[in-house]
């Protein structure tokens, strides 16, 4: 399998498209909602990626509220994490969000959010909470609503982005707490990993400048020495 995860631009495949899926260095396909008219067009959407790279994984950003690629047409739309007021509603989430994407054919979703709700606007109610156990909480309720279905859980965005305020989709945020500071942030991965909840981990693009000048995605610190080493996620 390839290591790059791409995109297309529209709901079907473009001839130079599919030359770049046949290309042994991708090993994945993130979809968008650009992606996306009806539930009939997604599943032949899928038919036509998997009819030429059967091994590659299908992936999207499914979280409820505001990042959900698909809300009509054969899913239901969710609410924000942020907004969730029981445990109970947590794992009923994670069971729907993880069924209708597994009966369209998609592998992988990229949930939930483990960031704090503290000052960022782009995590804001994308997280559960400001409380890092309650975080914990219904975290592990989504994922174990997401496992009955099968469907692999994502933790983002490690070590944790909820406390810089710029979007790091459009900038480079600097996060200029102290090591001891950022541990806090860090409990929800720490935890769920302990529980083997996790099947991925997608990195912060936030530069933790008290600890390494990379941001925490292409930082070996932050990926082998503290999440590989430190929190055995292997």
């Amino acid at each position: 399998m390839g290591l790059l995860i791409i995109d297309f631009i529209s709901t079907q495949i473009t001839e130079k498209e599919r030359q770049q899926l046949a290309n042994p260095l991708v090993g994945g396909v993130i979809l968008f909602s650009r992606n996306f008219t009806d539930s009939k067009q997604l599943q032949q959407l899928v038919k036509q990626i998997t009819d030429i790279r059967s091994d590659c994984l299908i992936c999207v950003d499914h979280e409820g509220g505001r990042v959900q690629r698909f809300r009509s047409n054969g899913f239901t739309p969710l609410p924000a994490m942020g907004s969730l007021t029981s445990l109970q509603q947590a794992y009923d989430c994670g069971v729907i969000m993880a069924y209708e994407l597994k009966s369209h054919g998609i592998h992988v979703n990229f949930s939930p959010v483990l960031d704090r709700d503290a000052v960022s606007n782009v995590i804001g109610d994308r997280g559960f909470s400001e409380n890092t156990q309650t975080i914990v909480d219904y975290a592990a309720k989504l994922t174990e609503g997401m496992a009955t279905m099968h469907m692999p859980a994502c933790g983002k965005h490690f070590p944790g982005h909820g406390s810089v305020v710029a979007d790091s989709h459009i900038a480079c945020p600097v996060d200029e707490r102290t090591p001891s500071e950022i541990d806090g942030d860090m409990l929800p991965f720490a935890e769920l990993i302990s529980r083997n909840a996790l099947s991925a981990v997608m990195p912060a693009h936030v530069v933790y400048e008290k600890v390494d000048s990379q941001p925490a995605g292409y930082s070996n610190y932050w990926l082998k020495d503290i999440l590989k080493g430190k929190l055995h996620f292997n």
